[in-house]
C-alpha cells in the first residue's frame, strides 16, 4: 500500500483508491495503517503531499503550482493541511526557508 501510495501519489483520490488497487475493504486498509503507522491512510497519503510540496516550495515553485502538482484538488485544502502539518503557511514556508 506505501509503496502503491509512494509511486501515484499525485493521481489518488483517496484511501479507497488504494484500498481498491490493493483488492481489500477500506476498513481493513484503515486498521492495518492504524496498527503499523498509526495514522489513517489518508494521513498518510496527506503527510507524503506535502513531504513533496515543501520540497518544491524550496525549489521555487509557485504555491498554486505545488498545490496542484502534488495531487491536491483544492487551493484552499491544501493551504490547511500544509499549515497544520508545518505551522506555516505555504508562502510563509517558502519565504522563510529560503
Amino acid at each position: 500500500a506505501m509503496q502503491y501510495i509512494s509511486e501515484r501519489y499525485t493521481e489518488i483520490g483517496g484511501a479507497e483508491d488504494v484500498a481498491s488497487h490493493l483488492c481489500v475493504s477500506t476498513t481493513y486498509l484503515a486498521r492495518l495503517f492504524g496498527r503499523v503507522l498509526g495514522c489513517t491512510t489518508t494521513d498518510y497519503i496527506c503527510r507524503l503531499r506535502i513531504g513533496h510540496a515543501k520540497a518544491m516550495l524550496l525549489d521555487g515553485h509557485s504555491v498554486t503550482e505545488t498545490c496542484y502538482a502534488c495531487g491536491f484538488n483544492s487551493y484552499t485544502y491544501f493551504i490547511t493541511k500544509f499549515k497544520k502539518e508545518t505551522g506555516l503557511s505555504p508562502a510563509k514556508f517558502r519565504t522563510n526557508t529560503v
